[in-house]
């Protein structure tokens, strides 16, 4: 027999639907309320019958979508999408950690945690808590954190099978790093310095080309930082003059891509920039200007434009979500290849692969040593860091396509040593099975690896799969998610992507932190965790990125086994469908009795003599909407 909702029950379920869409889009929690004011104009406007206009009117007002209701509705969702995460990592079989530390604009470091398993169904990548470091951020405090985290969720650090940081001391060091102490606990725990920052590492500057470097810079800050006058004539000019870019770029360091796009902008510019120097009184105007008019200066800094450019585009292939290590160092791979070209193209003077440097100069004699050596200088850093990797090459060509994988040789044997719980003879027997099935073969080429080894048969190949799981659940950088990270306004200063270059709109100074959102802006990162030290959050919060500020500082409570939610396939981001009304009406009756439990204990604690009262919240109306 199917139950009846009352109107309190289905206003309810809508204004926990109107919080699921918002927070989804990363909307501030007082966005409710225009909505609902525009759902009442929209009605207003659409219905004729004014007694249909009255009852739709009538039910739209019934349903709480204040400030305040939409907090708790966010906080119901976040604690379950929580849940479900735990719930996911208790069962799976292995995990992949990526670990990065910065600090936020409070002095307080933040430690980013992000974790890449498989369900059962599919792999995920999600966010799994941001701890906060108050004083010291050594490799023993760190572990300490972590292990402290891990302990209080029921998770097992024994089954994470690759830790990923970001190459510092504190997390690398061989006797007390982050990555030694964990080792200790897992012996199987492979580590790996972030693969998109060693790309950086390999592209450092020096001699020649950095002072080329610094002086390109040198003249974009003049133009752009002398003053706000000379700022607004020089955009004033390319206006004019119809330019195909509105301003030069700013360089910083930490903003990975925004070399290469600052040399792009400035070469492109180049005669709008020499006519506002000529132009320009000031006497530093000359420096710059013999500069730029030097042809060599200008050969060398379209070089760097050009190389830059390639770098860049490596830079965002190795970004990304569903990324495994795999891909990555198979682009690693490619690049030293690439560089071979590169080297090749100039000391033909074809330049195909250089096309700034091919119409800034006029013969090929203008291609100097400065140039080759510094690609060859490159491919020995790349050569260096591959050889540095820990993976072997036979594992990942058999997660790619076992069916020509070789079985004679020691596969069997990197398998065992990369998961030690198989059986190696049986391995290389159910690899010879799975490689005589011509249907799998074709499925391969049809899914792909990654789907291919979720619907592998578990009972048929289970050292085989389970071989495959671990290689496919390894992270290769920590900058997989940045997809994820909130998106730009025009009031933020925040990259989509955490090394962009900087775009015209943006300021001048960007923000060094990538890790942690500002508390303010529309913005919302990934799954919401449960807040505070205290069994109850805050209610005066107006906005989903302050939930973001304490998401590593979880509720503890008794050991049980996590909840599984009853949103297993919801994905905020991923733009599954939302919850059915029966899923949520439960799901607020479960959370109803909790938050009432909840009550009554705080009450008790703060001297309250009726039993059973519940007391509201600083800032929180006394009725309660959820049935």
């Amino acid at each position: 027999m199917v139950r009846s909702f009352t109107a309190q029950e289905r206003a309810t379920a809508a204004s926990l639907r109107v919080s699921w869409i918002l927070a989804k889009k990363k909307r501030p929690f007082t966005d409710s309320e225009t909505v609902k004011d525009c759902m009442l104009a929209v009605v207003d406007e659409v219905i004729n019958d004014d007694k249909i206009k009255t009852s739709v009117v009538s039910a739209l007002k019934n349903v709480p979508l204040s400030d305040t209701s939409n907090i708790r509705r966010v906080e119901i969702l976040a604690a379950d999408v929580y849940e479900t995460l735990l719930g996911g990592l208790v069962k799976a079989d292995t995990m992949s950690i990526a670990v990065d530390e910065s600090t936020d604009k409070t002095d307080t470091a933040q430690l980013c945690i992000y974790v890449r398993f498989f369900d059962s169904k599919c792999f995920r990548e999600e966010l799994l808590c941001l701890l906060p470091l108050e004083g010291h951020t050594t490799g023993d405090i760190v572990f300490g954190k972590i292990s402290a985290f891990f302990k209080d969720n029921g998770l097992d650090m024994t089954r994470v099978c690759m830790l990923v940081t970001d190459g510092a001391p504190s997390m690398t060091g061989k006797v007390n790093g982050l990555a030694a102490r964990w080792s200790a606990v897992a012996p199987q725990l492979i580590s790996l310095h972030c693969i998109v920052h060693q790309v950086v590492l390999c592209a450092k500057l020096s001699g020649t080309l950095k002072t080329i470097m610094d002086n390109v810079m040198a003249t974009i800050n003049f133009i752009r930082s002398t003053s706000s006058l000379q700022h607004r004539l020089f955009r004033m000019l390319l206006s004019e003059m119809s330019a195909e870019h509105h301003d030069l770029l700013l360089h910083n360091d930490v903003r990975w891509l925004s070399k290469g796009k600052a040399l792009e902008r400035f070469c492109g510019l180049r005669e709008e920039i020499i006519t506002f120097l000529r132009n320009s009184k000031q006497k530093k105007a000359e420096t710059h200007l013999s500069r730029i008019l030097d042809d060599n200066f200008m050969a060398d800094a379209c070089f760097l434009s050009d190389i830059f450019k390639h770098l860049n585009d490596l830079n965002l292939a190795l970004q990304g979500r569903d990324k495994t290590v795999i891909d990555l160092v198979e682009q690693m791979r490619a690049f030293p290849v690439k560089l071979d070209l590169f080297a090749t193209d100039l000391s033909t003077g074809r330049m195909l692969h250089f096309p700034t440097l091919r119409k800034c100069i006029s013969s090929p004699a203008q291609i100097t040593d400065v140039m080759t050596e510094f690609i060859a200088r490159l491919k020995m850093n790349f050569a260096a860091r591959l050889d540095g990797l820990v993976l072997p090459t036979e594992m990942a060509v058999f997660v790619r396509d076992p069916f020509t994988v070789a079985i004679e040789g020691d596969l069997s044997a990197r398998a065992k040593q990369l998961v030690p719980s198989i059986d190696e003879g049986k391995f290389a027997l159910e690899l010879v099975d799975m490689r005589s099935s011509v249907t799998m073969a074709q499925e391969l080429c049809t899914n792909g690896p990654t789907v291919f080894r979720t619907n592998v048969n578990v009972h048929q190949f289970p050292n085989v799969k389970k071989v495959a799981i671990v290689m496919l659940s390894m992270f290769g950088s920590t900058y997989t998610l940045c997809d994820r990270q909130p998106h730009r306004t025009q009031e933020s200063t925040t990259d989509p992507h955490p090394h962009s270059a900087q775009t015209e709109e943006e300021a001048e100074h960007p923000a060094p932190n990538h890790l942690t959102p500002p508390p303010s802006g529309p913005l919302f990162v990934n799954k919401i965790h449960p807040l505070g030290n205290s069994p109850v959050p805050t209610r005066r919060v107006l906005h989903p990125a302050t939930l973001v500020e304490n998401a590593g500082r979880t509720v503890k409570k008794t050991p049980t086994t996590p909840s599984h939610g009853v949103f297993p396939q919801l994905d905020w981001f991923g733009g599954a469908p939302p919850p059915t009304m029966e899923e949520i009406l439960k799901h607020l009756t479960e959370v109803s009795i909790r938050q009432q439990q909840i009550m009554e204990h705080l009450a008790s604690r703060q001297g309250e003599t009726k039993t059973g009262a519940r007391r509201a919240p600083y800032g929180c109306r006394r009725t309660y909407s959820a049935a």
